[in-house]
């Protein structure tokens, strides 16, 4: 006799992409409530221009956006994978890799694109 297959069933939410996704949406809503997309990008975009006098920008970069589809693009992408992989993974080795990922195309960008500078997660989000 054959056993019937049962596929694992897939988290809904896990608490680091819950995290991350409360963090980008919350920096997209003070960008067009208090600070302003301007003053948001000059704090907390990575400019190659202003690196590595504003070294944090190589992390805050990734958790501004530029557009409401950009946002959204990347927390679809985050909201679909990112459960999957931090379940299989544990929360800490997820986190871990999503930083990893995103200072990665910090790197990247730096040493490809040195004349204009970048936002959005989608480094850490397509690693």
């Amino acid at each position: 006799m054959s056993e019937l297959y049962e596929a694992p069933e897939s988290p809904r939410m896990t608490r680091a992409v819950q995290w991350l996704l409360a963090l980008n949406i919350g920096v997209y809503f003070l960008q067009l409530t208090l600070f302003g997309s301007d003053s948001i990008y000059s704090a907390l975009a990575l400019d190659p221009a202003r690196f590595p006098a504003a070294w944090w920008t190589v992390l805050t970069y990734m958790f501004v956006h530029a557009w409401l589809a950009h946002l959204a693009f990347n927390m679809f992408t985050l909201w679909m994978f990112g459960p999957r992989v931090e379940q299989e993974w544990g929360t800490r080795t997820f986190v871990q890799f999503y930083l990893w990922c995103g200072l990665g195309g910090a790197v990247a960008h730096l040493l490809f694109a040195p004349h204009s500078s970048v936002i959005g997660a989608s480094g850490a989000i397509s690693g």
